[in-house]
């Protein structure tokens, strides 16, 4: 869901009362004919994310994210790793849930309770808005964490138990979590409420916000933070731990399987991250294009560009379930407690030895 967007909804329908000025129209003319092709893109667009993708990724995610903590938080003994990956799991969560509250909103809206919808949306946009930004940027540089670990255990093998440790790792995440909060602050003083002659609630653009340059400065530096900074580092890091990876393959001196799967995991992950996130800074950091204030065009490629920021936060699941033996044992005796996969390995062994001893009528 991206900053403004439900804001930017009401105020074309003519439901909230948006008096910043960020909160303009379009600069197509309306009664163009390129206008109305790209309003019908961009309602389509809204159409099939808000009522379709949306829920599906956040409700697979969701559960997802919920057996990936539980899984990371029942495998011993712990390490850096599952550190970082159960706080991404929380961080995910929580962007989720954001995204699902913008189902709801979408949902009643177009099934015709309008003010049910404008209602819920005015109770819960301010907070939601804040709880956004701040999961996105959380999200952004645990990722990095997760890739700089990984560099420093390809780098330095012999000293990486020693520096990525379990404490470590669990004072950087409050850091990156207390940070991302205190870097969101300005977005809780975004909207305010206010009382209607109709005795409902309402709410509008508060006076700290009206004021361009302060927006200005500080959005640019929100994108810098949560978008172009995290990208680079992780640009860089990916890059090298897959040309580490490559050289030491052609010298026959890759690391033991356990471990390569593991860097092959949060090397997909990574990957993951970079094709989900790109789109949405390109628009924001390097194009400069908000959601209110951008044409009908933009908006309809913002709604493709919020989905990828979704699915970001729904795939981990999948990849740690693809990539980490570990992860699926210890998820399939969650789900399945009756049946533990390991418990067959001593059985096939004895029965090997009793063979091995002529013994082969013993069961």
């Amino acid at each position: 869901m991206d900053d403004n967007r439900t804001a930017a909804e009401y105020a074309i329908s003519g439901n909230l009362s948006i008096t910043s000025p960020s909160f303009v129209s379009p600069t197509f003319k309306a009664n163009s004919s390129e206008y109305l092709k790209h309003k019908e893109f961009y309602e389509s667009a809204k159409k099939i994310t808000g009522l379709y993708l949306f829920p599906i990724i956040c409700i697979l995610g969701i559960i997802g994210n919920v057996l990936t903590f539980i899984v990371f938080i029942k495998i011993k003994p712990r390490s850096s790793t599952t550190v970082f990956l159960t706080t991404l799991a929380i961080s995910d969560t929580i962007k989720l849930v954001c995204d699902f509250l913008y189902f709801i909103v979408v949902c009643l809206e177009k099934t015709g309770h309008t003010t049910i919808s404008h209602q819920t949306f005015v109770a819960l946009y301010p907070y939601a808005h804040y709880t956004l930004n701040f999961s996105l940027c959380n999200t952004a540089w645990l990722t990095v964490a997760v890739a700089v670990e990984r560099y420093i255990y390809m780098k330095w093998p012999e000293r990486a138990n020693t520096i990525c440790t379990v404490t470590r790792s669990t004072i950087t995440c409050c850091i990156i979590w207390l940070s991302s909060m205190l870097v969101a602050i300005p977005f809780v003083l975004r909207y305010k409420h206010y009382p209607k002659e109709d005795g409902t609630i309402d709410i509008t653009v508060s006076p700290l916000w009206q004021i361009t340059e302060f927006t200005d400065a500080y959005v640019w530096v929100q994108n810098i933070l949560r978008s172009i900074i995290p990208l680079i580092v992780l640009v860089i890091l990916n890059a090298w731990i897959i040309r580490a990876l490559s050289r030491l393959s052609k010298r026959h001196m890759a690391p033991p399987p356990c471990k390569m799967r593991a860097t092959s995991m949060l090397v997909a992950m990574i990957m993951a991250f970079l094709v989900c996130i790109t789109p949405d800074a390109v628009l924001s950091a390097v194009f400069g294009f908000g959601y209110t204030d951008a044409p009908m065009m933009i908006k309809g490629i913002r709604e493709i560009s919020d989905v990828l920021l979704s699915l970001n936060s729904a795939i981990n699941f999948f990849l740690y379930f693809t990539f980490n033996k570990i992860f699926r044992q210890k998820l399939s005796k969650l789900l399945c407690p009756k049946r533990d996969p390991c418990r067959t390995k001593p059985r096939r062994k004895q029965q090997w030895m009793l063979i091995k001893d002529g013994k082969e009528g013993v069961t």
